[in-house]
């Protein structure tokens, strides 16, 4: 679960998770969901007030780094 600014939690749903995969192949979607709640869990000041269009982005980027991997996500395996 996402914290957002107004303190409410964004989780995906399993058709969503499965969506941004199937999107982005080479990404894995559950480390960056990871590395989002716990990057948002650090940055207070920088949460996200839509936690679906925070997710999407991230993840997007995420994929255009060589490796598939955000670096926030490379650091937590």
């Amino acid at each position: 679960m996402i914290i957002l600014i107004d303190g409410t939690y964004y989780e995906p749903d399993d058709a969503q998770i499965i969506y941004w995969q199937n999107a982005f192949p080479k990404v894995d979607v559950f480390a960056e969901l990871s590395a989002m709640a716990a990057w948002c869990d650090a940055n207070p000041k920088k949460r996200k007030k839509d936690g679906k269009r925070f997710a999407a982005g991230w993840i997007s980027r995420a994929s255009q780094q060589e490796r598939g991997v955000s670096p926030f996500a490379e650091k937590m395996t």
